[in-house]
C-alpha cells in the first residue's frame, strides 16, 4: 500500500502523457490556432517578433504576451511546426 501511494503520481503522470503522444503527430487545428499562429502579425513580421508589440498589443482580443512571446521564439527557431507548439502543450497540463 505504501508503494501505490508514494507512485501513484508518477504512474498518472505517465499515463496522462502517454495519452496526450499522439497529438505531436497532429496538424494545427482550426478552432483558433490560424488566428493565434498562422495570422499572428507577431510572428509573421517579415522582420521578426517585435516584442513591444507583443507585450502591448492583444491577439483575439486576449492580452497573453508570456505566451506570444513563447511562440515568437519557437517560431523564430523551428518555423510553423505543429509538433513543437504541441509538444509546448503537453508541459502546461
Amino acid at each position: 500500500m505504501l508503494f501505490l501511494k508514494r507512485h501513484l503520481p508518477i504512474f498518472i503522470l505517465c499515463f496522462v502523457f502517454i495519452a496526450y503522444l499522439p497529438c505531436l503527430k497532429a496538424n494545427f487545428v482550426n478552432w483558433d490556432d490560424d488566428v493565434h499562429f498562422l495570422q499572428n502579425p507577431f510572428l509573421t513580421a517579415p522582420s521578426g517578433p517585435n516584442f513591444f508589440e507583443i507585450w502591448t498589443g492583444a491577439i483575439n482580443y486576449t492580452y497573453i504576451p508570456l505566451t506570444t512571446t513563447t511562440w515568437a521564439i519557437e517560431h523564430y527557431f523551428f518555423g510553423f511546426n505543429p509538433m513543437v507548439f504541441h509538444s509546448q502543450a503537453i508541459y502546461f497540463i
